[in-house]
């Protein structure tokens, strides 16, 4: 092969890598959460045609049809006063029956479609279930990955690595759409960090999530430097910027 030729395969590889590689239904990322409520998760749905949210004790979220009143209307039914939830994009939220509590940016990646390496198969990764929820709660109190609950458990594979009877690591799947699943809650105990844990437990869940022939994503506070660099070297391409809006019901 020509030097020339070389250079010119080179770089278009280098450009195929830079590219994210994802399914055509790409625009139900725009709305994920509703997408996965009205699909994979509406066994865990409260509502219907113009707002869902998650049941309570499963996760915080919520998400509209539209940009509307009628939706934000619909969606006022669905939360007791008092009560708050996560809403996913850009929303303007209408003046009455909400307090906009606060707003987050979160970085939306999704993984590139080139191998991020190999996994090391010495790292003894076990399956969490239900029996694990203390454990998984303790963790999430001392590491703030994101909401984590009593039900949350239910919404996908959560894997861990535990060292002496302690709950070392986590990481599991939450919004679960057409074409696909997202990986969350991945966090590391303070004492066993920088051991490669977090790389090694969404690794085996990329694999998992492509063995079911989905494609993995995830959410990232923009601000999160080494969650994002650790997220790239594993394949993950930047899609979208959305915002995470708390909302408090009056």
């Amino acid at each position: 092969m020509s030097s020339s030729l070389s250079s010119r395969c080179n770089k278009e590889e280098s450009e195929r890598q830079d590219t994210v590689s994802i399914t055509p239904n790409s625009s139900l990322l725009d709305n994920p959460i509703w997408h996965a409520l009205t699909n994979q998760h509406a066994s865990f749905a409260l509502g219907s045609t113009w707002a869902r949210r998650y049941q309570p004790d499963v996760a915080p979220f919520a998400a509209l049809a539209g940009n509307d009143t009628r939706s934000f209307d619909a969606l006022a039914d669905l939360v007791p006063s008092g009560q708050a939830v996560a809403l996913l994009g850009e929303r303007s939220v209408p003046q009455g029956a909400w307090v906009l509590l606060r707003q987050t940016l979160l970085v939306q990646m999704v993984y590139g479609g080139f191998s991020p390496g190999t996994m090391d198969r010495s790292v003894t990764i076990s399956a969490l279930s239900s029996a694990d929820v203390p454990a998984m709660l303790q963790l999430v109190d001392a590491t703030h990955p994101g909401p984590f609950l009593p039900r949350t458990i239910e919404l996908g594979r959560y894997l861990a690595v535990w060292q002496d009877s302690q709950l070392a690591a986590m990481a599991g799947e939450r919004f679960h759409l057409p074409g696909y699943h997202e990986i969350s809650a991945v966090c590391t105990a303070p004492g066993f960090q920088r051991r490669g844990y977090a790389r090694q437990l969404t690794l085996r869940l990329m694999e998992a999530i492509q063995d079911d022939g989905e494609v993995p994503m995830l959410h990232v506070v923009s601000g999160n430097a080494g969650a994002l660099a650790l997220y790239e070297a594993l394949g993950f391409r930047k899609r979208a910027d959305l915002t995470l809006s708390i909302l408090q019901r009056r």
